[in-house]
């Protein structure tokens, strides 16, 4: 893009240079800031996916991490470990919907 800008100042300050190539310089500079704003909106677009995803990767640890938790005490009988576990699961359960 910058070597079209310093051809178009060029083209504009050398007199032999058609009409025509001007306006072609000048089309071709549109274009390129045109690909540069629709790279820039794909980026962006990129961006808020990757963090949604994230968001819902962590979601599911902290539901899988509890699960996890809740079996352990499950088996280990320890009863109010388990139910502290079972609020901490329904917590992030619920986490995850909002």
């Amino acid at each position: 893009m910058a070597k079209l800008k310093s051809d178009l100042e060029s083209a504009q300050r050398d007199k032999r240079f058609r009409l025509s190539r001007i306006k072609s310089l000048r089309q071709q500079l549109q274009e390129e800031k045109a690909k540069a704003e629709a790279l820039k909106e794909d980026k962006a677009a990129l961006v808020n996916e990757r963090d949604s995803a994230l968001r819902d990767a962590t979601a599911k640890e902290r539901i899988v991490k509890a699960a996890e938790h809740v079996t352990k005490c499950n088996a280990g009988k320890h009863w109010e470990e388990y139910g502290r576990r079972m609020a901490a699961l329904k917590e992030a359960i619920n986490g995850d919907e909002e």
